[in-house]
């Protein structure tokens, strides 16, 4: 099968000595594979969807602010508008109704004298800061990030200026804005607190990169100190400034820049903000607490951008293997079966609960997490010299004129891959990552296992490539019960008690849809009986799964019921292409 490629090679330096990151390829190519199948459906999602459906007037309705085009959220001018230029600037889609430039001419129309966006009369001084002026902020801030990607692909002079004028509407209004005072009343506000301010980083430091003008940079220098721990703020803006931050740090090397970053990441992630799932809540202090607790898509996209930065940052797989669980284990089940991503109820004891309330979030996570599913595409494969990286368990393609590969699922199988030397440039060597989840990692060339020497978290293949090799890749996937705390239990165990199971990098489920009966009434004494030996059911999976050998079969004991049941175990992200229900991750478990 031919494949039209259009590439830009991304340039990222490993800080780390040995094996690191590499460079990374950008093709806006929809081929086979989990990760490009969500792609299309959020793709197709914003694109081709009529309820409601992104006409020019809905996408500009937060900067036009005509009534005939009331909506959501357009006192967050520029939220939808914005995000819309981020993505699309940054991966064209070929098919896409929305002339992209002429979008960017009517939205033009829209900034005022002093270069904002939204509401001209709401004042900026310190002692009025509140909601409105932040949300305000908020939308300005992913309309900037919407303006410089535009101006990356276009560069388009009087773009540039609309953006530079935007920066120094920021740039004037950042003394009130830095207030300790405002800094206070606003740090609990939830959406419309002081994280609407500081996200304004990711913009300016992109502008500080067309532009060499200091005083975007120093804007933003001032700004990610003020951060205030995560209380019981809005998870998405937090996570979005510390990635303003990393971005901040990249341009100006100060260590200090990246200690912030990682403090703060550490502190969530041995926090009770990081679920089971990998990601975090939409607002911090809520899980356990109030039955009103939720995810965000756009939350789980930031968590697995803010981790592959880091990766790519500092060289160390760990942060790779945070962004790969929250990636396939809370992102993938975030999106709902018509494309969208948005919010799912978390219950504490089980999992994922059905709101009342379906919360597909066209407004914003659809956006968000297409672009984090995009930059998650990049990185499957690296290069750094001769060697190309093998980063990612999913279908991928890399391609920079010199050296092509491919990788592809095998059987439907997600730990047997396929990849394909399609041109091997010269001296050419194969890295592939073993995973911490995995007891090994086996290379094969026509039947014959092929040597390694492990180099770091890398398998190195010991030989060079050649057009034309087919080397096959086949995981032995490790299982492992964790309690409560997410530690690993060690058997044998006496008693029953609450775990969750992970088979390789997935979180496993059972789901009302699929198996109604095991959380039907009467259910609250429902328990799992451990077996020497797993047993799979690749029969059961649906036909179009990725993920057949990771179906397994387990006893329980339904309560009130005299005898065994068989319950099939699956990973969470299965049940993105059903509709929503009851997900439990949570189990009682004995041997």
């Amino acid at each position: 099968m031919k494949h039209i490629l259009f590439l830009l090679a991304v340039l990222v330096v490993s800080r780390a000595e040995g094996i690191g990151p590499g460079a990374a390829i950008h093709t806006d190519e929809i081929t086979v594979g989990e990760i490009n199948q969500r792609i299309k459906m959020v793709s197709d999602r914003i694109m081709f969807g009529k309820i409601p459906e992104m006409s020019s007037d809905f996408i500009l309705a937060d900067i036009s602010l005509k009534p005939e085009f009331k909506r959501r959220f357009t006192d967050f001018s520029g939220d939808i508008s914005g995000r819309y230029f981020d993505v699309f600037s940054s991966y064209p889609a070929e098919n896409n109704p929305v002339n992209l430039h002429e979008l960017m001419n009517e939205a033009l129309q829209y900034q005022h004298q002093d270069g904002r966006f939204g509401n001209p009369d709401l004042l900026f001084d310190a002692e009025k800061l509140a909601g409105p002026q932040m949300a305000l902020l908020w939308g300005n801030g992913r309309l900037l990030v919407g303006l410089m990607k535009y101006y990356q692909m276009d560069c388009q002079p009087r773009v540039l200026a609309a953006a530079k004028k935007l920066g120094d509407f920021i740039n004037g209004i950042a003394d009130n804005c830095t207030n300790p005072q405002v800094v206070e009343r606003l740090k609990d506000k939830d959406f419309m607190g002081y994280i609407c301010f500081t996200q304004l980083m990711e913009g300016l430091v992109l502008l500080w990169d067309e532009t060499k003008d200091e005083k975007y940079m120093q804007t933003a220098s001032r700004v990610f100190t003020l951060l205030p721990p995560p209380g019981k703020q809005h998870s998405h803006g937090y996570l979005n400034t510390l990635l303003g931050t990393l971005m901040l740090y990249d341009r100006t090397g100060k260590t200090e820049q990246l200690k912030f970053v990682t403090d703060r990441y550490n502190e969530l992630i041995s926090s009770p903000e990081y679920m089971i799932f990998g990601g975090v809540p939409e607002y911090f202090g809520t899980v356990g607490i109030s039955k009103d607790a939720r995810d965000e898509g756009c939350s789980e996209a930031d968590f697995v951008m803010l981790s592959l930065r880091l990766w790519e940052t500092t060289g160390e797989t760990k942060y790779l293997e945070k962004s790969e669980h929250c990636l396939i284990n809370h992102l993938f089940i975030n999106q709902y079966q018509t494309g969208d991503f948005g919010h799912r109820t978390i219950d504490s004891g089980m999992g994922i609960g059905i709101d009342k309330d379906v919360a597909r979030s066209w407004w914003c996570c659809n956006f968000h997490a297409l672009r984090a599913l995009y930059e998650t595409k990049e990185i499957i494969f690296t290069r750094k010299d001769n060697t190309i990286h093998f980063n990612l368990f999913l279908d991928g393609e890399y391609n920079d004129n010199e050296l092509h590969l491919t990788a592809e699922q095998a059987n439907n199988h997600s730990n047997q891959f396929k990849m394909r030397v399609v041109k091997a440039g010269i001296n050419s060597v194969l890295a592939i990552r073993k995973p911490s989840w995995a007891r090994q990692v086996e290379l094969t060339f026509a039947g014959k296992k092929l040597r390694t020497e492990q180099k770091g978290d890398y398998l190195v293949l010991d030989q060079i490539l050649q057009t034309g090799d087919q080397i096959d890749v086949e995981l032995d996937y490790k299982v492992k019960w964790v309690n409560n705390d997410k530690r690993e239990i060690a058997f044998p165990i006496s008693g029953k008690m609450q775990a969750a199971l992970f088979y390789g990098p997935y979180l496993m489920s059972v789901d009302s849809n699929f198996q109604p009966f095991f959380d039907s009434e009467p259910n609250y004494s429902n328990y799992i009986e451990l077996q020497d030996e797993l047993k799979f059911a690749p029969e059961l999976a649906p036909s179009g799964s990725n993920l057949k050998n990771t179906y397994l079969v387990m006893q329980h004991i339904h309560s009130d019921m005299f005898g065994k049941y068989p319950v099939v175990m699956r990973p969470i992200s299965e049940s993105t292409w059903q509709p929503p229900c009851n997900i439990r991750v949570w189990f009682t478990i004995t041997q």
